[in-house]
């Protein structure tokens, strides 16, 4: 979270930081969640950019393997586990996208939506369930929120494009835009 524009929002208040920047972001993409939605988010957020412990364990265990440990773990422990899987899932699809697509890691990032929503399914209230159903207009809106505050250098455009050209990414190409290239096509339709 470097970025110019995202950091003269930062007060030194990282909640209201996230809860702001996530308000601006579902108004532009015409996403509407409630305001308990949008309480969680801006808390998974928080937790995930300040708890170092959180956010190395992010990346360490395989979410597959966590949605099976929750299968059979106990009622309390599954729906702990479901939700870190949920959580995991929204960030890696969303806020790190960018990320997951550079490092290659042969992992979609349908993979990581799908995983997501059945694991925020698998916990029975409301909140979860409207988490589940607007998953992937949440992490089309947290990818978004994270170009927005990325860097604008010289080194990160050309990261940024190159990402672009090989996934055809619609919010890299916007942001792309928004930093002054001219794209045209679809990148994925050019012959190899």
């Amino acid at each position: 979270m470097q970025g110019g524009r995202c950091m003269s929002l930062f007060d030194g208040k990282p909640r209201d930081f996230f809860r702001n920047l996530l308000g601006e972001w579902l108004g532009r993409r015409h996403v509407s969640v409630s305001k308990k939605a949008h309480t969680y988010v801006t808390n998974v957020l928080t937790r995930s950019a300040f708890d170092q412990q959180a956010s190395t364990h992010l990346l360490k265990e395989p979410l597959g393997l966590t949605y099976l440990q929750a299968s059979v773990a106990a009622a309390r422990l599954r729906l702990a586990l479901l939700r870190q899987v949920g959580d995991n899932a929204l960030l890696l699809a969303g806020w790190w996208r960018e990320h997951l697509l550079d490092v290659r890691s042969g992992v979609d990032v349908n993979y990581y939506t799908q995983i997501g929503q059945m694991a925020y399914r698998g916990i029975p209230k409301p909140l979860f369930d409207e988490l589940a159903q607007k998953f992937e207009a949440l992490t089309d809106v947290l990818m978004r929120m994270e170009l927005s505050c990325a860097p604008r250098t010289a080194d990160e455009d050309v990261r940024l494009y190159g990402l672009w050209l090989r996934t055809g990414e619609t919010a890299l190409a916007e942001a792309l835009t928004v930093r002054r290239f001219i794209l045209s096509g679809n990148p994925n339709s050019r012959p190899s």
